[in-house]
């Protein structure tokens, strides 16, 4: 009985006291918490940034990739177009086509290994 009296008279001594400890506590507590969930949104973003970040420059790669390999298809047929002493981009038989275009096939299938697109 004692001890709820001297509750009820600190409170009614420091009522405003207990109320802005409270605000205050809530407040940290809010401030606290929202950072929590404020950085683990950025941490997210930042991760996806960083794989469209990835998937671009695997996509540059993939077309410097795909550019030099019709580059050395176009000089090797070039190449064939002169040893026959024709002009460059000539018809070629297919004895002489066939085997350039596979070749050129499995270099850019080899690209898209290297570099993969989703």
């Amino acid at each position: 009985m004692m001890k709820k009296n001297k509750v009820k008279k600190f409170l009614e001594k420091n009522w405003f006291k207990v109320i802005l400890l409270i605000l205050i506590t809530v407040g940290i507590l809010s401030f606290v918490i929202g950072q929590y969930f404020y950085s683990r949104k950025q941490r997210a973003e930042i991760l996806l940034l960083e794989q469209q970040s990835q998937k671009q420059k695997n996509k540059a790669l993939l077309d410097d990739c795909l550019e030099d390999v019709y580059n050395d298809y176009l000089a090797n047929w070039n190449k064939s177009c002169e040893e026959l002493k024709r002009e460059n981009f000539c018809a070629l038989s297919g004895t002489i086509s066939n085997p350039m275009n596979e070749i050129h096939q499995k270099a850019k299938d080899e690209c898209h290994k290297k570099y993969p697109q989703e």
